[in-house]
Order: structure tokens, then C-alpha cells, then sequence
């Protein structure tokens, strides 16, 4: 006597039951990476930039970069500072957290969906997900460019982000 059980499919569940799309999301491979110093082991600032001009990013935000490291308010070195250049790779937000474990994320010129993130959020404004602060704001040229929005990018988003 073999056990067997009979399923009547006419009574399973269908296969819309959830209201919203479920998106896989596909292993990927190691991501490469620049740090702005000699990488330690800790990184507590992870940038995402979308440079399409330059392999890491052109020298003038290079020198924004340097300024928000230096920025001792922030309590941060050079080397804690990683820097992803989305224009050469692709990845997703689980990724990136499974790489660099970075409790403070800042994306130039990008938006949460280009890293998997469905969420709606405001520009240059600071928000926490899964113990994981996040600022997407205008790409550092248009940032360099503005006065007013790098003042406000400083004060409103990344201020707040190391207290």
C-alpha cells in the first residue's frame, strides 16, 4: 500500500494572490568599486554615482566627494568612503547591503529604482530602511552647480545622516 495524497486543484489558491508584482531579483557578481583613501574594512559611507564620462568620477566631484569625507561634523575618514559607479554595472540595494553592510547610502543622479528599490521618496530628503540610511538627491554635477540645492543637500540630507 503506497501513501498518496490527492489534491483537488480546483480548490488550490490561484496565482494572483498578491496585489502588487513580486520582482526576482538575480544573483550578481562582485562589484567593483573605488575607495577614496586606502579602503578599510568598515565602510560607513557607500556613494553611488552614474559617470558615463569618467571610470570613477571627473575631478570636480571628485572634490565635492573629498569635501563630504573631510566634513568633520560627519565624524568620517577617507578611507570609510566607498564609491559605486552605476554607469559601468548594474546591481540592486540587497546587493550592495550584502557587499559593504554600509549603514549610510547616498545616491547621485540616481533613483531607487535603479537599484531594484520600489519606493517613492523626495530628493535630498534622509530616510532609514532596514537600519540603512538613504539620500537620493541630483547627480554631483548638477549638485556642484547649484548652490542653493548643495547647501540644502548638506544641511536638510547629510547633517542629519551621521547624528
Amino acid at each position: 500500500m503506497t501513501n498518496e495524497i490527492l489534491v483537488d486543484e480546483s480548490r488550490l489558491p490561484s496565482a494572483e494572490i498578491f496585489d502588487s508584482e513580486i520582482f526576482i531579483v538575480p544573483q550578481e557578481g562582485p562589484i567593483q568599486f573605488v575607495a577614496l583613501a586606502e579602503p578599510k574594512e568598515t565602510c560607513r559611507l557607500l556613494i553611488l554615482i552614474h559617470e558615463t564620462q569618467h571610470e570613477t568620477c571627473a575631478p570636480a566631484d571628485l572634490e565635492l566627494l573629498n569635501k563630504i569625507a573631510d566634513w568633520k561634523e560627519l565624524k568620517l575618514k577617507r578611507n570609510e568612503v566607498y564609491m559605486v559607479n552605476l554607469a559601468k554595472q548594474e546591481t540592486s540595494v540587497i546587493t550592495l547591503n550584502r557587499n559593504f553592510h554600509s549603514p549610510n547610502i547616498i545616491a547621485f543622479g540616481i533613483t531607487p529604482a535603479d537599484i531594484g528599490f520600489h519606493i517613492e521618496h523626495t530628493p535630498n530628503a534622509l530616510f532609514t530602511f532596514r537600519k540603512v540610511n538613504f539620500i537620493f538627491t541630483a547627480s554631483l554635477k548638477e549638485l556642484t552647480a547649484d548652490e542653493k540645492m548643495k547647501s540644502r543637500f548638506f544641511r536638510e540630507a547629510l547633517r542629519p545622516m551621521f547624528q
